[in-house]
């Protein structure tokens, strides 16, 4: 499927928030090269600290190559920092072992998870590559890391 660009817009672009921050993105880099901290064609991106965009105070804004910039996450500093991501990630416990039929205690099957990961809903679909991303921690009863292959496991078998 093609991607939607005046849907896209019209649904997001062109609202009034999305509007004042591309503005102010734009005002941070113009101020920048009135400065003569960038320069038109440099390859470098204007980078705000905190993340909001219209705060354009000089202590706010950095110069960072376009990949450091756009790989920033700004929802909180990533998924490696947070310690109980694998808790977040799972909304509902139980739910992919419901649509897979399997009883409550057991574990889903390979087999079982390979349909799932292949399904056409989405939700159905991440959960699935979740579970066999966390199936991947256990390393034939070792553990890996600080006990997160455990807590991945026990995720995994009750998605």
């Amino acid at each position: 499927m093609a991607r939607n660009y005046r849907k896209e817009y019209d649904n997001y672009h062109a609202s009034t928030e999305q509007k004042k921050n591309r503005a102010g993105r734009n005002a941070a880099r113009n101020s920048l090269l009135a400065n003569g901290r960038v320069s038109k064609g440099d390859r470098h991106d204007v980078h705000h600290r905190d993340g909001n965009p219209r705060n354009n105070a000089s202590s706010n804004l950095a110069v960072t190559s376009r990949r450091a910039n756009r790989s920033n996450n700004m929802a909180g500093g990533g998924m490696a920092e947070d310690k109980n991501w694998i808790q977040k990630a799972i909304k509902n416990p139980g739910s992919l072992r419901k649509k897979a039929g399997v009883k409550k205690g057991q574990d889903i099957s390979k087999k079982e998870l390979n349909k799932l990961s292949n399904s056409r809903n989405s939700t159905t679909r991440k959960q699935a590559n979740l579970a066999k991303t966390l199936s991947k921690m256990n390393t034939g009863g070792q553990v890996r890391g600080s006990g997160i292959a455990i807590q991945g496991i026990r995720a995994a078998r009750h998605l």
